[in-house]
C-alpha cells in the first residue's frame, strides 16, 4: 500500500476521515486544515494517503503526485483516465478496509478530498459497497459522471455529501461544480452546497462549516446500532 500520514487522537476514534490531496500536492498538504477543524466531543483519526508520482499528459508528461492522469485540457468528461481512476479507487477502498481492520465500521468513515482528491472521494463514496458516514468534496467535480448512474451502490444511496466550492475558482470553474451538483441531485443524492468568495482554496469560514458537518456525522455514527 502507498505511504500515508496519520493523525491519531488520544482516545479510541469515533470517526475516521480519509483525506485525499489535490494534483501535485501530497498527503501532508491538507494537514493544516485538519489541525484547524474543531469538533468538540468527537475523537477523530485523520488519514492522509499519498498518490503515486506519475506523468501528467496535459502538462507534457511532467511527473507529479496525482491520483490519475489528466488527458485533455478543459472539462470534456468524455476523455478521462478511467483506468487510472479505477486503480486509485481500489487504493482508497484498501484505505477504508485498513480503517475497518483497525476496529471501525464503515459507517464511521468519511471520505474527504480537495480538487482531484475530491473527485476521487466522490467516485469512491458513491460506489463503495457498504454504508459510509459521508463525503466531503472540496473545490472539485464529479468524474466519469455518465457512468455514475449504472455504477453507484445502493448502500450509499443516502450518503451525506458536503460539496463546497470557491465562487472565483480559476482551476475548476464554479460552473463545473454547479453542473456536478445538479447531476448528483438528479441521481437522487442529497447534496449540501456551501460556496465561498475564494478561488481554488479553503477559507476560514469553510473550516468552521466543515467542523459542524463532521460533528453531525459523528453524532449519527454514535447513534447507529451495531450489526
Amino acid at each position: 500500500m502507498q505511504d500515508k500520514y496519520t493523525i491519531n487522537p488520544s482516545g479510541a476514534p469515533q470517526l475516521s476521515v480519509i483525506v485525499l490531496h489535490g494534483l501535485g500536492a501530497d498527503g501532508r498538504d491538507l494537514v493544516p486544515v485538519a489541525n484547524y477543524l474543531n469538533v468538540p466531543g468527537c475523537t477523530i483519526r485523520y488519514v492522509f494517503p499519498n498518490a503515486q508520482i506519475r506523468p501528467i499528459t496535459i502538462y507534457s508528461g511532467f511527473p507529479m503526485r496525482a491520483w490519475y492522469d489528466l488527458l485533455k485540457e478543459g472539462w470534456d468528461h468524455t476523455v478521462e483516465d478511467r483506468k487510472g481512476i479505477d486503480q486509485a479507487g481500489q487504493f482508497v477502498f484498501e484505505c477504508i478496509q485498513e480503517e475497518i481492520d483497525r476496529g471501525l465500521n464503515s459507517r464511521q468513515i468519511v471520505l474527504a478530498g480537495f480538487s482531484q482528491g475530491g473527485a476521487l472521494a466522490l467516485f469512491c463514496g458513491l460506489r463503495y459497497p457498504s454504508q459510509l458516514a459521508g463525503i466531503i468534496a472540496l473545490s472539485t467535480y464529479l468524474p466519469v459522471a455518465d457512468s455514475t448512474a449504472s455504477e453507484k451502490h445502493m448502500a450509499n444511496a443516502d450518503i451525506p455529501i458536503l460539496y463546497s466550492h470557491g465562487l472565483f475558482d480559476d482551476v475548476i470553474p464554479f460552473s463545473v461544480a454547479k453542473n456536478s451538483r445538479e447531476k448528483l441531485r438528479g441521481l437522487g443524492y442529497s447534496v449540501e452546497s456551501r460556496d465561498y468568495e475564494v478561488a481554488h482554496s479553503v477559507s476560514p469560514q469553510q473550516i468552521v462549516d466543515i467542523s459542524k458537518w463532521i460533528a453531525r456525522r459523528c453524532e449519527m455514527a454514535a447513534s447507529m446500532p451495531e450489526f
